[in-house]
């Protein structure tokens, strides 16, 4: 149970409208120090807003936020130099070097210590390439150079808005790493956007569900779709008949694993993923595939209802 001393953000009813689009509606939720928070939605959702309202780029019809105790809209600025974060894309000089590039900036947030700057190149894995003009750098990278200008000055509060784009496997999966060491091992509070599932539940310690600009369900993915019943689960192996048995103990009374050949499909409301894997393994059954079947279509209807969606 975390306590109320580690709230950084605490956002209370927040509402925003352009024209007659209501595009926020009475949002609240809290971020603390330490947690990853995976803000999910479609496109459209409200996410983007409210990473904007988060960094005073646009002001709240309604509603407030409390930023590291500090009320918003009204309260006093200082408290954004807390605040690191990647809004959609990195703002850099493509004429400039990496290295230069987080000089300059780094002056701007009033961080002048090189060691800092070639600290925060290797961590986001671009010290070798720390010369070479921006421009000629892929969007993954500039991802990874706009996370170390985020980070520079050592912000308690990180907010990031679709911060896997333009990358690929490879550095999806450091990306995530690198998030989780600034929260975990750093105490950072990061709140991030995606429209992805499958990103969001391999990094976040919590979700917040948003549909239409209102929040329809919050806390960890398991507890979500064991609340609405289950997740859809699909592996292919070389031996189905006895795969099938070992997952049996897993399954609610009444389901069953379907074969499909060397296909199989099952619902679960609760999986241990690492453990299966260990138990089929031990059992000498060969795996060429292991996955959630669910999406996030699924988790809206799960938690909002299809009437809601339509």
């Amino acid at each position: 149970m975390r306590s109320q001393t580690d709230v950084v953000l605490d956002v209370r009813g927040l509402g925003k409208s352009y024209g007659r689009r209501r595009v926020l509606e009475a949002l609240d939720f809290r971020l603390h120090a330490g947690e990853v928070l995976g803000f999910l939605g479609p496109n459209g959702a409200g996410k983007s807003t409210t990473l904007r309202i988060l960094t005073s780029l646009v002001r709240p019809d309604e509603g407030e936020f409390l930023l590291l105790g500090e009320r918003f809209p009204g309260g006093h600025r200082g408290a954004f130099l807390e605040v690191g974060a990647l809004i959609e894309r990195a703002d850099l000089y493509p004429q400039l070097s990496a290295r230069r590039n987080l000089r300059m900036l780094g002056r701007l947030q009033g961080v002048d210590d090189q060691a800092r700057v070639e600290e925060v190149l290797h961590l986001v894995g671009l010290a070798r390439r720390a010369d070479e003009p921006v421009r000629v750098f892929s969007q993954g990278m500039k991802q990874r150079l706009g996370l170390a200008q985020a980070i520079l000055h050592r912000p308690r509060v990180l907010l990031l808005d679709e911060p896997m784009t333009g990358l690929d496997p490879g550095g999806m999966r450091r990306m995530r790493d690198w998030i989780r060491h600034l929260a975990h091992d750093q105490g950072m509070a990061v709140l991030f956007s995606s429209h992805m599932l499958s990103e969001v539940e391999q990094l976040a310690d919590r979700l917040l569900v948003l549909h239409r600009g209102r929040k329809v369900a919050e806390g960890a993915a398991g507890d979500l779709f064991e609340q609405a019943g289950g997740r859809r689960w699909e592996l292919v192996c070389d031996q189905p008949a006895r795969a099938a048995e070992l997952l049996r103990p897993w399954l609610e009374e009444g389901r069953a694993v379907e074969e499909h050949g060397a296909r199989l499909s099952f619902r679960a409301a609760w999986l241990p993923a690492e453990r299966v894997l260990a138990e089929l393994a031990l059992a000498n059954i060969g795996l060429r595939e292991f996955r959630s079947l669910d999406s996030l279509e699924d988790l809206l209807l799960a938690v909002a209802g299809e009437e809601e969606l339509c």
